[in-house]
Formats: structure tokens, sequence, C-alpha cells
């Protein structure tokens, strides 16, 4: 029993810490849009998505854009 109860126990704690994921139990007290870069998979957040489109379309037009996605901040 105390084999089992371990994994449940870590999957709840992640489930309960999780944010912003479409699998996470909790609604996202902070979102943030972000993208990374190819150089050393550096990532840039920023609350405002007008201000982070514009950093990615610079990061585009550097060459350097990898992908864009949504995040959780918890502050």
């Amino acid at each position: 029993m105390k084999k089992l109860l371990i994994p449940v126990l870590a999957m709840t704690a992640l489930a309960l810490t999780a944010c912003g994921d479409s699998g996470s139990t909790k609604p996202c007290q902070k979102p943030v849009y972000c993208y990374r870069t190819t150089v050393d998979d550096h990532r840039v957040c920023d609350t405002d998505k007008a201000i982070l489109d514009a950093k990615a379309q610079k990061a585009k037009e550097e060459g350097i854009f990898k992908e864009e996605f949504e995040d959780c901040w918890e502050m």
C-alpha cells in the first residue's frame, strides 16, 4: 500500500502546484506570454501580449526566434 500511496501523493502535489497548462486543476493567477530563442534556449516573458509580440517580432527578424507560448507566474 505504501508503494502506491507515494506516487499518488506526488501526482497530487504536482496537480496542486501546476498552473497555466491544459492539465492544471488550479486557475492561473498571473498569466504571461513567452517566447524562446535559439540562443541557449533563452526564454523571454511579459504580462503584456502587445509588448511580447513586438519583442518576438524583433527576435524573428534577428533569426533567433524558436517558439511562442503562454505560461503562468505564481507571485
